[in-house]
């Protein structure tokens, strides 16, 4: 009787322990973040990531992301450089510039942009469409220099962060 009581109880407490275990599984996959930081799941996991504010938030925000994954780190910079190019070629008063120009087109026409900026735009831009196609033979240490090169780019572009930013970067 003490045995079967035993083993009734050793299951009940099995099955508990697994409801729980699934329950706290599924609350960390459907985790939303707040405070206006991006959402990123992988592999069910909600992650925090910084939003940029000036360009120390912007280093903090390259950092977590490298430190996800160097693809989303040059996915999200490049978000956000092209924002930040669009936003200047919109106050740019030289630069005339339409829907179906790329990026790299727009970035040249405005005088402001130094050559060494372009250059550096250009090579994210490569790892960015390498990234962005699938190509699964792109080392982490190639697109962890692409990624460093996002800070540089935008401190010469001078768009304040908040107007760069995403829409879902906003809270």
């Amino acid at each position: 009787m003490i045995e079967v009581a035993a083993a009734l109880l050793s299951a009940v407490v099995g099955a508990l322990a697994a409801v729980f275990a699934s329950i706290v599984k599924v609350r960390l996959a459907k985790r939303r973040l707040e405070d206006g930081d991006l959402k990123y799941e992988i592999k069910g996991r909600a992650i925090n990531v910084p939003v940029a504010k000036d360009l120390t938030s912007l280093e903090r925000r390259v950092s977590s992301l490298m430190d996800i994954s160097p693809r989303l780190a040059v996915l999200d910079g490049w978000g956000l450089v092209t924002r930040a190019i669009l936003q200047r070629a919109r106050l740019s008063r030289d630069s005339k510039f339409d829907a179906s120009q790329n990026v790299l087109q727009i970035a040249r026409d405005i005088p402001e942009i130094s050559e060494e900026t372009i250059e550096r735009l250009s090579r994210l831009r490569v790892a960015r469409n390498l990234v962005a196609h699938g190509a699964e033979n792109v080392e982490d240490v190639r697109l962890r220099q692409a990624a460093e090169l996002i800070v540089p780019i935008l401190s010469e572009i001078g768009i304040p962060l908040e107007e760069a930013s995403t829409k879902r970067d906003q809270p």
